[in-house]
């Protein structure tokens, strides 16, 4: 009997080594855990690391992307990795601004946001491993101008039409205070400042006030939208017996490849209406038309190619004398 009692004994100590052996790679919970392999980093050297310059389209606003790579981790284990910046030369993790990631090889995220804008940087990739850190040469970029809100404005009091204003086709007077068209054609307000580029944040709306002079089919007064040249161009015209038509044309008007709307909207010639146009997607333009304080005209209109963005804002006339006036364009 007692060898018996000896023997289970004997079997219960080997299950408990066992059990100890086994959980010798487990966690706290019991689950196996990856042990890291301790790394023999004597004949190791430093790890290698690269940074592209920085390309114009990768700087938006006051942030950037910028592309850098681990290209070897120098034979050990690189246990930290980002990208250091500055507005001094040779930026490092000691005297700049920098991102840490932890173990990697290959491409280190290199996003960094918040910066001033307006502003030349300076800016080094680097990589450590247990042998000491190593940096990527220096590449330097400037970001963006802050858009500040613009606002253009025109009410035509004068004599002369000054250095913005383009005509690019027919005769265009100023008289009694007020634009007026002498025959079909259309001019442009070339500002630099007043470009209307939409997306990303950026947005226009531009109003005015128009008179078609003849109740005619054939007499039409309206708005150039987002003029790439005096030839490409959207437009938005009323004829004198009501039709309104949103047009995109490649050769100044005389073909109009794109027609988004064709519709008789009831506005009469001979009447002045006031005009509101606002844009904040490519391609897309919220349109409204007001005689007196009554809408007469509310409606979306897409460009589903939106193939206009930017440009410059103008006037359009076609047979008959028309009238425009207050010119006004906000751009944010």
């Amino acid at each position: 009997m007692k060898s018996k009692i000896k023997y289970l004994y004997i079997l219960a100590s080997l299950f408990s080594f066992s059990i100890i052996f086994l959980c010798n790679g487990c966690d706290e919970s019991g689950f196996a855990r990856e042990i890291p392999e301790e790394v023999d980093a004597s004949n190791a050297s430093l790890p290698e690391v690269i940074i592209n310059e920085v390309l114009e389209d990768k700087i938006v606003g006051n942030s950037v992307d910028i592309e850098c790579f681990i290209t070897s981790d120098g034979g050990a284990r690189v246990t930290k990795s980002g990208i250091c910046w500055s507005d001094q030369t040779n930026p490092t993790i000691e005297n700049a601004n920098f991102t840490t990631n932890g173990p990697i090889i290959g491409q280190i995220p290199a996003f960094i946001g918040g910066l001033e804008y307006n502003s030349t940087y300076y800016a080094r990739a680097y990589a450590i491993n247990p042998k000491g850190i190593s940096y990527s040469e220096t590449v330097s970029f400037t970001t963006e101008k802050k858009q500040e809100d613009k606002i253009f404005q025109d009410d035509f009091n004068r004599m002369a039409f000054g250095p913005n204003w383009k005509i690019h086709a027919g005769s265009f007077q100023l008289e009694d205070n007020i634009l007026k068209a002498k025959s079909s054609g259309h001019l442009l307000y070339e500002n630099e400042e007043a470009t209307t580029f939409v997306g990303d944040g950026h947005f226009f709306k531009f109003e005015t006030d128009f008179h078609v002079a003849a109740i005619s089919d054939a007499a039409f007064a309206g708005v150039v939208l987002n003029a790439q040249n005096g030839n490409e161009f959207y437009v938005l015209r009323i004829n004198g017996t009501g039709l309104l038509q949103f047009l995109a044309t490649n050769d100044g008007g005389l073909n109009w490849p794109g027609v988004f709307v064709s519709t008789n909207a009831g506005l009469m010639g001979k009447t002045t209406y006031h005009l509101q146009i606002t844009s904040e997607v490519p391609g897309e333009f919220e349109v409204i038309v007001k005689k007196g304080e009554t809408v007469v005209f509310d409606d979306k209109v897409v460009d589903p190619e939106a193939r206009f963005n930017g440009g410059y804002i103008g006037y359009f006339s076609f047979m008959e004398a028309s009238l425009f006036d207050n010119f006004y364009l906000y751009i944010k």
